[in-house]
């Protein structure tokens, strides 16, 4: 593992450290933890010779914690956009800490007859709705929402048209308009009626029907193609700010692996061109996993193969023997109390057994010595007789 080891040693001594978050960009966070405590670490400190040997140890024991992979965090795309840093956003700045009204416009939902809504994904050819109100765009509104909508439509990223089909009055009838809504479009028509919201909706659709209502206009509206451009620019320039960030630091290269791994899995269903370029771009490091993911295939096989691991899954798997002999036991969730319980019975059988050997061993040893003790007695006893005869 490649990587500034002096960035660990504070005051000529390791001390294990997160690394280093980049500045100044995406928040990539290094959240991984070093499973010994300060106890440990005096301890090992006691048995190295030197401050160097307690050093190459730490550094030893950290290459081989970190090995498979760490636990990191970085800042979604959308979260970025939101915060906005640095005038990511352009001459867009205004959508800071708004920038839900953007993603509303990405995602371009629709629904089918039973309010059911599937997300029409970027490129799609997205359906026509209704804008905010019966009639003509009003600029004079003070919703935050339309507001930006306004602003979207100046810029192009917005299409709005005027229609007649009534099928988007009946929409706006039917699930959007308020009752000052439909007092106003019955006031329009010159329709005299009184009573509770669900009748006027049945009203208005009945003269619908009967061709009685003479205004069907509805503005309409969807977003660009220039806004699906302009969209895609910042999910490329937020992949660049990553790959930036990352030459910040001498990152190992499973770190950087396990930064791109957590993109790619973030926005594979969600934002799809990140995705694509972050597969496309950094292969190397994904090669890097697979390898990683197929040696640590192989070594479990190993290991269950050997015996030095052993899977329990349910009572009929407990072989004493077996159990014995596994440096590793792997208890599944699919194992029962029953399974638990006698697990448990075998290891302390096992246990007992151990201390009796260790017994045993201990007796012998000193039955030994004992047996030792005295004949270096008698061959000292004769040693003297002979000298004195």
């Amino acid at each position: 593992m490649e990587m500034d080891w002096n960035y660990f040693i504070v005051n000529g001594v390791f001390k294990f450290k997160r690394l280093p978050k980049p500045k100044r960009t995406v928040n990539i966070t290094d959240e991984s933890f070093h499973m010994s405590d300060a106890q440990t670490m005096r301890d090992l400190k006691k048995m190295a010779k030197d401050i160097n040997t307690f050093n190459e140890w730490c550094i030893d024991d950290y290459i081989d914690m970190f090995k498979d992979g760490y636990l990191v965090d970085v800042e979604a795309f959308w979260e970025y956009c939101n915060r906005n840093p640095y005038k990511f956003l352009g001459k867009f700045n205004f959508l800071k800490g708004n920038i839900d009204i953007v993603e509303d416009l990405y995602y371009w939902w629709t629904f089918d007859n039973d309010g059911n809504g599937t997300a029409i994904s970027n490129g799609e050819k997205k359906d026509w709705k209704i804008l905010w109100v019966h009639g003509s765009v009003k600029s004079d509104t003070e919703n935050l929402y339309e507001n930006f909508l306004l602003k979207f439509i100046k810029v192009g990223f917005i299409e709005v048209k005027t229609t007649s089909e009534k099928k988007y009055l009946i929409e706006f009838i039917t699930k959007h308009a308020k009752v000052a809504d439909l007092n106003n479009i019955l006031n329009q028509e010159n329709i005299v009626f009184k009573g509770k919201k669900q009748d006027k909706i049945n009203t208005l659709l009945k003269a619908l029907e009967s061709n009685l209502i003479k205004n069907t206009l509805m503005d309409i509206y969807k977003p660009t193609i220039k806004f699906d451009k302009w969209i895609n620019e910042l999910q490329i320039k937020y992949v660049e700010l990553i790959e930036n960030a990352l030459k910040t630091f001498k990152y190992p290269d499973i770190y950087i692996a396990s930064v791109w791994e957590l993109v790619y899995n973030d926005t594979e269903g969600y934002l799809p061109l990140i995705a694509n370029i972050v597969k496309m771009r950094q292969k190397k490091y994904f090669n890097l996993l697979d390898t990683i993911e197929k040696e640590k295939k192989e070594e479990d096989e190993r290991r269950i193969h050997s015996g030095e691991e052993y899977i329990i899954n349910c009572i009929d798997d407990l072989d004493k023997e077996k159990i014995k002999k596994a440096k590793v036991i792997i208890i599944t969730d699919e194992a029962d109390d029953s399974t638990n319980e006698s697990y448990e019975k075998i290891v302390k059988e096992i246990q007992e057994e151990r201390v009796k050997e260790f017994e045993k061993k201990d007796d012998n040893n000193q039955e030994s010595n004992t047996y030792l003790t005295t004949f270096f007695i008698v061959i000292f006893v004769l040693i003297i007789l002979k000298i004195l005869s």
